[in-house]
């Protein structure tokens, strides 16, 4: 009863504005946001700081408003009852896909927006002619998506629905679905001097583990070769590029592209030779003239997800979403 006489007298608007401005730690950045005033919002924390008997945000010169002892105490419950709230209200929502104009924001980098985009927008195209696809691509040290914090606080915010790839560093809150595995295969240019590779695309060890129908390529053939490489590869592509300086020798003057679409585009016009995912060569295979084929002693293989934010779970669109990504990309 007396809990209920307390709630009675206190603005539960405020627990927003507390929320805001615990995640933007600035009083202007949360208005924006909360679409206020400045002066509004100040009001606002004023009465939240009278309500609570707590200064709560004391300012820190450019780091901003910092969160008091007491604050911090209250930010996880006060995060955890909004988000419930929200969501409950989500899931009565009806998303009927063929009729909705809604837009999709997907976060990518170039590579997986190539393999993505194209059967992602023609499948759109026929079960939902008016959902609109956008994509944007993360910095390298996904420190940012189109202007908005990092790939995690934008999915936090809904500014983005999914983020697609393999996104190693992806926090463990975020959750996540596996879509598919594939391994790296060698590609060269079809007549290298030095290296015959098989034509077409039999030469692929696709997603998933199946038998390999053609001889893997032992690191002693690719020993003085020139290489293309990619500048601060992450995770398993980091290792697989290691693995390709051993084998060629880390003295030979390697080339490096700042984009891993690219690579397949110096290969085809110079007897360099790479490692790429398989689904990347096998892309490029027909289009450019390649050859590719698996390669003997590689153990590293990428995963590649879609990852969401525990808010957006049981939300109708982005589970119609990911149930379509999984449909045409699952274990492919």
């Amino acid at each position: 009863m007396v809990m209920e006489q307390h709630l009675r007298q206190f603005d539960l608007n405020l627990l927003l504005v507390f929320h805001c401005v615990m995640q933007e730690r600035s009083v202007s950045r949360a208005a924006l946001a909360l679409n206020m005033s400045q002066p509004a919002l100040s009001g606002a924390l004023a009465r939240l700081r009278q309500a609570t008997g707590d200064a709560l945000f004391v300012r820190a010169g450019r780091s901003g408003m910092q969160p008091t002892p007491f604050a911090l105490q209250l930010a996880q419950p006060v995060a955890q009852a909004l988000g419930s709230i929200s969501q409950r209200l989500r899931t009565s929502d009806v998303f009927d896909a063929s009729t909705s104009s809604k837009q999709f924001t997907l976060a990518m980098l170039d590579v997986a927006e190539l393999y993505f985009m194209p059967q992602l927008v023609a499948y759109c195209s026929q079960v939902a002619p008016h959902v609109r696809i956008a994509a944007h691509a993360p910095h390298a040290s996904h420190a940012a998506v189109s202007g908005l914090g990092s790939v995690q606080e934008a999915l936090r915010q809904g500014a983005v629905d999914l983020a697609i790839g393999a996104f190693e560093d992806m926090p463990q809150g975020a959750m996540q679905q596996l879509l598919f595995e594939q391994d790296f295969v060698l590609i060269a240019r079809q007549g290298h001097p030095q290296l015959q590779l098989p034509e077409g695309p039999q030469a692929s060890t696709a997603a998933k583990t199946k038998p390999v129908a053609v001889p893997k390529v032992p690191p002693a053939a690719l020993t003085g070769l020139r290489c293309v490489l990619q500048h601060q590869p992450q995770g398993s592509y980091a290792h697989a590029q290691r693995w390709l300086l051993d084998a060629a020798g880390s003295q030979i003057a390697h080339h490096y592209c700042s984009s891993l679409v690219t690579v397949p585009f110096v290969v085809a016009q110079s007897d360099a030779v790479a490692l790429v995912p398989a689904q990347l060569a096998q892309t490029y295979t027909a289009l450019l003239g390649l050859r590719m084929a698996p390669v003997d002693g590689l153990e590293a293989r990428l995963k590649t997800y879609c990852f969401w934010h525990p808010q957006f779970h049981q939300d109708q669109a982005s589970r119609w979403l990911r149930s379509s990504l999984l449909q045409l990309f699952g274990g492919v």
